[in-house]
């Protein structure tokens, strides 16, 4: 199953700006983490929320690259499908083919979205300790 979709991943110019973009969230949440784990970055650790936040809406662009992938992805298969003329038949392997990015572009987007979730909700579980030393101050 994975195979496919690596295979149909390698010639998709798509899910590559997809994972990308997912590749980079991840590395921001990481950035975070590890800013707050040193505890080093005081300004940064008490902006810790927005940082977060910020990242939440980047993370909630991810399923929507995934479904553009998926939409422009069809219309190239529709445009490359042209009904023949009768008793002609129709190539299914190329329009499989031309078909294969527009699932792939949505599995890439939601295996970012899913991984950056993730990382945002740890980032999450450390901010109400956060605010409860901005609410003390």
């Amino acid at each position: 199953m994975w195979e496919a979709y690596w295979q149909t991943v390698q010639t998709s110019q798509l899910d590559w700006v997809i994972l990308a973009v997912g590749a980079v969230l991840v590395l921001l949440h990481l950035w975070g983490l590890l800013g707050y784990w040193h505890g080093k970055w005081v300004l940064f650790v008490q902006d810790l929320d927005r940082y977060r936040t910020g990242l939440l809406l980047l993370t909630e662009l991810l399923p929507v690259l995934g479904l553009l992938g998926t939409v422009i992805s069809l219309m190239y298969t529709f445009k490359t499908f042209q009904v023949g003329t009768a008793g002609e038949t129709l190539d299914l392997g190329q329009m499989i083919q031309t078909f294969a990015p527009a699932m792939s572009t949505t599995i890439s987007g939601l295996i970012m979205v899913v991984i950056n979730l993730l990382l945002n909700a740890v980032l999450w579980f450390f901010c109400p300790a956060v605010e409860a030393r901005r609410g003390s101050s």
